[in-house]
């Protein structure tokens, strides 16, 4: 399979997520992870430059209050206190790449251009992300590097958060993993969730670590199907001995 990094000169305005569909729909579930390495998405990005128009639509701030039960203090050193947070396959749905709307139908999202991306941002996420930052320290850990807090955060409510950042001279696949077990060694605290689509399963180095990941590719346990998600959903938090709104869900097809 040839893979195709950077956008041709003239890709369709309308979603210049493009390069990631490319290379055929056969391979398109696992396609995302094949541009973790940080090199390549610098790559890619060159290409995507900002426009005006782009940035007024990113650092446009949306507030949604919380409810009474979501105003409470941070977690204290017994419980999560942390929370490791990716952006694409999380915050941002890939599923419409693929002309999916499930989970989340396509009434529930909104598009947003960021840096020459489309980010489908489903329209509970800004509730879900402020009550995870109500009750843990949030560090980003996503590809997007330090641009996550120019142009992901400001759509979620969040002012600038921690960046986990690749190693030193790491430009593997896997730099997610060694930088937040340097990040827990540096930082310790009782125990930390990781939202990530993963796609597998995490080694007895993170239980060891008291890490917890939740793999958005996979749906929720509480609901019964085989389903690739690729987007984070309040029902992936259950369990968790968080307070997890419910986002104004009617049926958990909606919006689970």
């Amino acid at each position: 399979m040839t893979l195709l990094v950077g956008l041709p000169p003239q890709s369709n305005p309308e979603d210049s997520n493009a390069p990631f569909v490319a290379a055929g729909a056969a391979n398109a579930s696992g396609l995302w992870d094949r541009f973790r390495r940080p090199a390549a998405l610098r790559q890619l990005r060159l290409h995507c430059r900002a426009t005006p128009a782009c940035h007024a639509t990113a650092v446009q701030e949306i507030h949604r209050p919380l409810g009474p039960a979501l105003e409470t203090r941070r977690k204290d050193s017994t419980m999560i206190s942390r929370t490791y947070l990716d952006v694409d396959g999380v915050i941002n749905s890939l599923n419409p790449l693929w002309g999916r709307y499930s989970p989340v139908p396509r009434n529930e999202l909104s598009v947003h251009r960021c840096n020459g991306y489309s980010i489908h941002l489903p329209n509970y996420m800004t509730e879900l992300v402020g009550a995870l930052d109500a009750q843990t320290e949030i560090a980003w850990c996503t590809t997007w590097d330090d641009s996550a807090n120019q142009w992901i955060g400001p759509l979620v409510g969040l002012g600038e958060r921690r960046v986990i950042h690749p190693g030193l001279n790491d430009e593997t696949f896997s730099w997610k993993e060694s930088s937040v077990l340097a990040d827990m060694a540096a930082n310790p605290c009782a125990g930390a969730i990781w939202i990530e689509d993963f796609g597998y399963e995490l080694d007895q180095r993170f239980a060891d670590a008291n890490v917890t990941g939740i793999d958005t590719t996979l749906s929720p346990a509480s609901v019964d199907t085989d389903e690739r998600y690729n987007v984070l959903v309040p029902a992936h938090l259950e369990g968790l001995e968080l307070q997890i709104p419910q986002c104004d869900r009617i049926t958990l097809e909606e919006c689970a």
